[in-house]
């Protein structure tokens, strides 16, 4: 993104909508989607692999 954002408020607005949906769940790694079934192993599993970045996916594509 081409603008700052505001931590707290993006925080906020993560707890908010996980409270709502119950879709995500804290952990000792942060927030995750609560369909990953072993967040150790996936976090082992991309610290394995620091070259690969994230994909930067358009809007069209999400």
């Amino acid at each position: 993104m081409k603008q700052e954002i505001d931590f707290k408020e993006f925080s906020d607005v993560l707890t908010s909508a996980s409270d709502y949906y119950q879709q995500m769940a804290y952990s000792l790694y942060g927030l995750v989607d609560k369909r990953v079934y072993n967040v150790k192993k996936t976090f082992e599993e991309i610290e394995k692999r620091p070259s690969i970045g994230y994909y930067p996916f358009t809007k069209e594509q999400l």
